[in-house]
């Protein structure tokens, strides 16, 4: 929120909460890269808080969550990155608590696809509920402590695996090509799994 710094500010207020932000690998260039900005920018806008975001950045930004400016009365609380967070030229103030700075892709169902739904229990810290946010992405209700991003992680949630990404050729040029689905590495831990479906922009494209 906001961009530039001048009188009155560019930008006052508002929440970033709940997101998943997952860029590829190699997105940037390496120039490009080290002189980033970040994930998410917080610039000339006081009294705007940073909440239960979580952001892999790859190595594509310098930061994962960025302040400048006139940030006063800001926040940065229970984010979960592999990045850091930073006042990009010291002349703006927030407050943090709660944020882990080095999560491994490992923690999460489908990074490639952008699915950064935790995949267990316990797999990342616990912080304080907060009364800004007290639901999670997919509008889950968090109960304190609570985990840091954008997912809470429900024990029996089903875990869905919706199988290695595909290229397929159009050999014949028809138009059309079998393609094989497998969602078999899907789990439920608290029962089975009974049936899965795969939509490609909200649209169902196959059952199983």
């Amino acid at each position: 929120l906001g961009l530039i710094s001048r009188t009155p500010n560019d930008h006052e207020g508002g929440i970033i909460r709940n997101n998943y932000i997952c860029m590829d690998s190699g997105l940037f260039s390496s120039s490009r890269a080290n002189n980033g900005d970040g994930a998410i920018i917080v610039w000339d806008s006081p009294n705007t808080k940073v909440l239960h975001n979580t952001i892999i950045v790859n190595g594509n930004h310098p930061n994962a969550i960025q302040f400048r400016f006139d940030t006063a009365g800001s926040e940065a609380r229970n984010n979960l990155m592999d990045g850091t967070i930073r006042d990009r030229e010291n002349d703006g103030s927030y407050a943090e608590s709660g944020n882990a700075t080095s999560a491994p892709l490992s923690l999460f169902v489908n990074p490639a696809q952008c699915d950064l739904s935790l995949l267990s229990d316990g797999s990342v810290a616990q912080e304080q509920f907060l009364n800004d946010c007290p639901q999670d992405i997919h509008g889950d209700q968090r109960q304190g402590p609570v985990d840091v991003g954008a997912d809470e992680f429900l024990a029996g949630e089903p875990v869905a695996q919706a199988g290695t990404n595909q290229t397929v050729t159009d050999t014949d040029d028809s138009g059309a090509e079998n393609v094989t689905l497998d969602a078999s590495g899907s789990s439920d831990a608290d029962g089975t799994i009974v049936s899965c479906e795969w939509r490609e922009n909200g649209v169902s494209i196959a059952t199983g």
